[in-house]
């Protein structure tokens, strides 16, 4: 009778064993949360990424939690009812080399992404867009989110003249599918001396700090200090690299 009822126990176990190995990656929770739900026409739209296992068991993850990685789609859903799917979501897209990771229950994985290829196509149109991402694994197992909303708000005062720039320019550039990215130096120097106040004029700032900051340690701080808006959202990593800066500019001294 004991042998039996241990017998039993051990297979009972080993079900369950065989249970958790069969969770799939369609058992994960997937997030897309919107960190600035009102944007100007040609702002960088910030999202954050959340992949959940709400299960019981581990589930075995061989994807990314990035713009980068070609199987995460997003779908948009403009004013007018039109959904459009994005071809790439970043300027930077390839193969990515994937390790396979067990997520533990209870774990999540998280990622903040920008948007921010070809935005004028996709967020162009003033009013309230819906969007939602689908997420692949290497098995071809999906895992869609819910819906949540951006709403692209009219730029006024010396934002609108800003766009007015911006636009003009990409209508001039077909090939420029993103205001700063495809700048040189100059022509970023030249738009924050022309629109120094204005929301778009902190990307052209940032960009530009970037730029400078392996080269040009100082140029690269003036940049980052005139940034001075605590609501942008690389606000964070501008005060981080002015320490850094701060830091390594003393000991050159």
């Amino acid at each position: 009778m004991k042998k039996n009822l241990l017998l039993l126990l051990i297979i009972t176990i080993l079900g369950i064993g065989v249970y958790g190995q069969n969770k799939s990656f369609d058992e994960l929770t997937f997030n897309l949360d919107t960190l600035k739900p009102q944007v100007l026409p040609l702002e960088p739209i910030p999202f954050k990424l959340t992949l959940a296992n709400n299960t019981d068991a581990p589930i075995t993850v061989e994807t990314a939690l990035s713009f980068q990685w070609g199987g995460l789609r997003l779908e948009i859903k403009k004013p007018n009812g039109k959904v459009v799917v994005p071809t790439q979501n970043s300027f930077l897209t390839g193969r990515m080399i994937i390790i396979p990771k067990d997520i533990s229950p209870a774990e999540k994985l998280e990622s903040t992404e920008v948007f921010e290829f070809k935005i004028q196509d996709y967020f162009g149109q003033v009013g309230e867009y819906q969007i939602r991402a689908r997420l692949s694994n290497k098995d071809g197992k999906t895992v869609r989110s819910g819906w949540v909303s951006i709403n692209v708000e009219e730029p006024t005062s010396s934002d609108k003249i800003a766009y007015d720039y911006l636009k003009k320019r990409l209508d001039r550039h077909s090939n420029n599918s993103m205001p700063f990215i495809a700048w040189d130096s100059d022509e970023l120097e030249g738009f924050v001396l022309q629109h120094p106040g204005t929301t778009y004029a902190n990307y052209a700032r940032y960009s530009l700090g970037e730029r400078y900051f392996e080269r040009d340690k100082e140029k690269a701080e003036a940049q980052f200090r005139q940034i001075q808006d605590s609501t942008f959202f690389y606000a964070k990593e501008v005060a981080e690299k002015l320490k850094k800066l701060e830091s390594q500019l003393q000991n050159e001294n």
